[in-house]
């Protein structure tokens, strides 16, 4: 694993991976994201600490890529229909009262653990790190420190359920976005081993 500016490729078969699932059946967004949330490792920190800004960011992507997947309501629509479809996913993520086994739910809950493991790595930084210092890296430790005082009002609960969720999610989305761009404006993005 390095850190750096790197482009991003995946791992394919040489069969079209959506031939393996019948037609109408949706990809396993919510279980990639709660496997994610729930993975083992989240606690644990590497000795890099440039390493440790990189798995935050990746941490933070995988947030984003399920935000963003495509809506199911929206397939086939032109851009706007499915620029509207995407818009009102969001808001509902942020503010509906839904049922606490349904997706949305737990997503929110995934959300919340992938929050807190972001914050781990954070904290695993000691104040007197030499990135910590660096006046180029001042963006990315202000918005930990936002994202850390909305953990420490909100993120209470082990098992990822946030109670004010409207609260937690209004303060902390921009903050998520503001910390993943910044994240990757300094080059600390996970790339494939062997990769520049």
């Amino acid at each position: 694993m390095t850190v750096g500016r790197a482009q991003r490729t995946y791992a394919t078969n040489a069969e079209d991976s959506s031939s393996s699932r019948p037609p109408n059946e949706r990809p396993p967004w919510i279980e990639v994201l709660e496997e994610v949330s729930n993975g083992p490792w989240l606690t644990n920190t590497t000795s890099d600490e440039k390493v440790r800004l990189a798995i935050a960011h990746g941490l933070v992507y995988q947030l984003l890529l399920y935000l963003s997947r495509p809506i199911e309501s929206a397939a086939g629509a032109d851009e706007q229909s499915v620029a509207d479809a995407h818009a009102q996913y969001l808001s509902a993520f942020a503010v509906a009262s839904v049922p606490p086994t349904s997706e949305m739910a737990r997503a929110r809950i995934a959300t919340a653990k992938l929050v807190k493991a972001v914050l781990n790595q954070h904290d695993s930084i000691p104040p007197t790190s030499p990135l910590r210092a660096d006046a180029e890296n001042k963006k990315i430790f202000e918005a930990f420190q936002a994202l850390k005082d909305m953990g420490d009002a909100h993120l209470t609960n082990n098992e990822g359920a946030v109670e004010d969720w409207k609260e937690f999610w209004g303060h902390s989305q921009p903050v998520v976005v503001a910390l993943v761009e910044a994240l990757g404006e300094r080059g600390f993005v996970l790339s494939q081993e062997g990769e520049e």
